[in-house]
């Protein structure tokens, strides 16, 4: 074939794929509906709802309480290390050693305790707030149903929208119906 048979025939191959394209976009297209779009500060749900605000307080208490016990055991490392300290010119070097390693060993378990009672914690939470996320995606889901939205953005990747597309006030007001309290349980620690 030459290259001017070659290049008329690539020719029309790409002109019957381009309408054949255009043609399948514009049936698609007319079928369609009109996108109809929501927008929803999910944040502001969480901080600003009944169970959000719960769930805050109840994450506030367990860190008190976590962060007492966490300052009771530090204390009592603290003042084993000054004993080991003073008993350095009294003990046989191999002794001091052993009580040193001891030692570490107990400061290596209390940096584990403090990691797993974080990350159970922020396990613990993280479960709660799913919980709530669960009840407004149910609340949205109702509430598209009544109205016919077909797209629902968070605000927080909206530049720019109508205060008419924002279902956050509706929202909360149903979820404080809804949803008031959200237990944040602890698995036993380990």
């Amino acid at each position: 074939m030459t290259n001017s048979r070659l290049i008329y025939t690539l020719l029309a191959v790409s002109v019957t794929v381009f309408s054949t394209i255009a043609a399948w976009g514009a049936g698609t297209a007319q079928q369609m509906q009109p996108t109809v779009i929501a927008v929803v500060d999910t944040q502001l749900l969480v901080r600003e709802s009944a169970a959000g605000k719960d769930i805050a307080q109840q994450v506030e208490q367990l860190r008190t309480k976590y962060q007492a016990d966490i300052d009771q055991r530090q204390n009592a490392l603290r003042a084993e290390e000054e004993e080991l300290r003073r008993q350095r010119t009294i003990l046989a070097p191999e002794a001091f050693a052993d009580k040193q390693r001891v030692f570490g060993q107990k400061v290596a378990a209390m940096q584990k305790y403090v990691q797993d009672t974080t990350r159970l914690v922020d396990q613990s939470v993280a479960r709660s707030m799913n919980e709530i996320e669960r009840a407004i995606l149910t609340i949205l889901s109702e509430i598209r149903e009544q109205h016919g939205f077909t797209l629902v953005l968070d605000k927080s990747q909206v530049l720019y929208g109508m205060k008419a597309m924002d279902l956050t006030p509706k929202v909360l007001e149903k979820l404080d119906q809804k949803l008031t309290k959200v237990p944040v349980q602890l698995p036993a620690q380990q």
